[in-house]
């Protein structure tokens, strides 16, 4: 996988976490992936979600579901929402022409 693709990963990774954020429903990593299952593979979702979380993109904490069922809930911080909304936008842009 070339620097390209990657990029482009991580820009849909960090897309999707941001519409589901939008939505008042954070994404767990299990359901991020059948999400973009076919389109991204489960280890590129994960390296694009280190590599989201390395540039603070991405925050991540754990919750528990019901009891002694904990599950990791990957959001958009604060700082990271002005840019992942500039890629939304590029990406609806793109996709109309």
């Amino acid at each position: 996988m070339n620097g390209k693709d990657v990029s482009k990963n991580v820009i849909k990774v960090a897309i999707e976490i941001y519409s589901a954020q939008k939505k008042t429903k954070p994404h767990s990593f299990s359901t991020l992936v059948k999400l973009l299952n076919g389109r991204i593979s489960r280890n590129t979702i994960s390296i694009c979600i280190d590599i989201l979380t390395d540039i603070a993109i991405v925050t991540e904490r754990w919750d528990k579901k019901k009891i002694n069922n904990w599950y990791r809930v990957i959001e958009i911080s604060n700082d990271g929402i002005p840019l992942v909304e500039q890629w939304t936008k590029k990406v609806l842009c793109e996709q109309r022409t």
